[in-house]
């Protein structure tokens, strides 16, 4: 799929990049002593140029060595580290869906200047409690800069003039396209993913399930969550994590108007059943990895590319291509040196480079797939020492690792955030599911269950695990018939369903509390 790189030609441009001083020092001492001295310097010059390059090849030679040996062992346990082997190219998907919910999208945010992502669709008033919006007297719309209220009847006439362009957005996401890049080699380093479009859909159908929740419009509002998570097929098997990223995005708005449209105590059996059913398949743990190991194939990409282009036009490309101000893309006469320069030393610390690409890829990779087995803490402590080992590779102590490690330093962003943000909309959407279980028990036996093991195996086929201590999600029927169900939260410890922080919050949320508690409604004006 890659061309292989010629390492002798490269040898080569470090044997006169060696030589050149060499030369230089020789040119100028001509001039000030005699045949003999330049030719005592001409031979000791040579000799250490000679030197630095045997020097140089030895431990090129070595390092290659030591990363195709790690290259060989990674792929004999079974991992993938290419495109080719993650199975591309593949072949185009019928875009037809696409380009409806773009076409779609964008007339609706061509012709409005209403953004319903201004609206916060889980509010918490105070822990464990959540404002039911569509119950409202306003909706509150918090934007960048300033924060206002509409009435129902002018939050009602936005939607109303989008209904034709929403009708179709729930049609189009009927036909997603699971991924977007069918070929990196024709795709580039970057691919132009259609996130607006899709985040504008996504926002709009809440907004819309939210304004029919309030009109007491249950059918559409579930027209509505259904859209949504349909939306989250899109780019489903899309090898990048700015892929799986928008799907977790878009999942945890979903659920958050999901909480919304449960408050509502008219749902009948099929309804729920449809609701439950929507997202049980919306699992964004279970391809969460596949977007490291895309990133991890993008990266060795770049390295074989680098390595047959060089790092000056390769670097230049890729910051041209983001539209990012560097000294890669400066035309003055310091940058070009400066450039050039770097470029040039990279190529003594290509292999190390690589190699701790790689080997950072793999414990993120690890950590993905270990939630699946292992609580949160352990697995956040591990790919924070990764995060943190990594940052001082490339920082050390000298600061000069940022150009040992060039491109490491540039490709590998902070995992991080992106496994947090993940884990937890995960946890909300097992969450969800079992609310809508105990819902539906309540609804068929007039009662909720004494324990979720009840709900086992009519309603669901088995209590979902909680990811952050991996036990069975908890759960406490009261003495006055309603219910605490929670996530142990992300101290994986259990405070037997307390909301409350540890300390003062000036905003609480699903995540401050001790426990990740499923909030109960709270009353108007609370």
């Amino acid at each position: 799929m890659f061309n292989e790189p010629d390492f002798r030609s490269q040898d080569m441009t470090h044997i006169e990049a060696f030589l050149f001083p060499v030369n230089f020092a020789t040119d100028c001492l001509y001039d000030r002593g005699t045949r003999m001295k330049k030719s005592r310097w001409i031979m000791v010059f040579a000799l250490a140029a000679l030197t630095l390059v045997v020097v140089f090849i030895i431990l090129r030679s070595g390092r290659q060595s030591a990363l195709e040996k790690y290259k060989a062992e990674l792929r004999a346990k079974g991992e993938k580290l290419s495109f080719s082997e993650l199975g591309f190219p593949k072949q185009p998907e019928n875009p037809a869906g696409l380009q409806q919910l773009t076409n779609a999208a964008g007339r609706i945010q061509k012709n409005t200047g209403f953004i319903p992502g201004e609206i916060t669709f889980m509010k918490f008033t105070a822990p464990g409690r959540a404002q039911v919006i569509w119950r409202s007297q306003e909706v509150e719309m918090i934007g960048f800069r300033t924060t206002n209220t509409l009435n129902w009847e002018k939050f009602q006439s936005h939607f109303n003039n989008a209904s034709n362009d929403l009708a179709e957005i729930r049609v189009a996401v009927e036909q997603p396209i699971r991924w977007f890049m069918y070929d990196p080699e024709q795709m580039g380093f970057t691919v132009r993913y259609p996130f607006v479009p899709m985040r504008v859909a996504a926002q709009w159908l809440s907004g819309d399930a939210i304004n029919v929740l309030h009109a007491n419009d249950r059918s559409r509002a579930l027209a509505d969550i259904h859209a949504i998570t349909r939306l989250t097929e899109f780019n489903k098997e899309d090898p990048t994590l700015i892929a799986q990223m928008i799907r977790v995005a878009i999942t945890g708005l979903g659920l958050s108007v999901t909480w919304q449209a449960l408050q509502n105590q008219d749902w009948t059996e099929s309804e729920l059943v449809a609701l439950q059913q929507d997202w049980d398949h919306a699992d964004i743990l279970q391809t969460f990895d596949l977007g490291l190991l895309g990133e991890r194939a993008s990266g060795e990409r770049v390295f074989e590319i680098t390595r047959t282009d060089g790092a000056y036009k390769t670097l230049n490309q890729i910051y041209s291509g983001f539209g990012s101000s560097s000294p890669w893309t400066g035309t003055s006469i310091s940058d070009k040196v400066k450039t050039r320069f770097l470029a040039g030393m990279w190529r003594l610390s290509a292999e190390q480079d690589e190699m701790l690409a790689l080997d950072h890829y793999q414990g993120m990779i690890d950590c993905a797939r270990d939630l699946k087995q292992k609580p949160w803490p352990e697995v956040q402590m591990r790919s924070t020492n990764l995060i943190n080992q990594l940052d001082k590779e490339i920082g050390g102590a000298t600061g000069l690792g940022k150009y040992k490690y060039l491109l490491s330093s540039m490709m590998i962003p902070n995992h991080g955030k992106a496994l947090l943000t993940m884990v937890r909309n995960e946890t909300l959407r097992r969450l969800t599911i079992t609310a809508i279980a105990l819902k539906r028990f309540q609804l068929r036996h007039g009662k909720l269950p004494a324990g979720l093991e009840e709900l086992v195996p009519e309603f669901i086929s088995a209590v979902p695990i909680d990811l952050m201590n991996q036990q069975p999600l908890c759960y406490r029927l009261n003495p006055d018939g309603t219910f605490v169900l929670y996530s142990v939260g992300e101290d994986g410890k259990d405070d037997g369903g307390d909301p409350t922080s540890v300390g003062t919050v000036p905003k609480p949320d699903l995540w401050t509390g001790r426990d990740a508690v499923w909030p109960s409604a709270a009353q108007e004006g609370n």
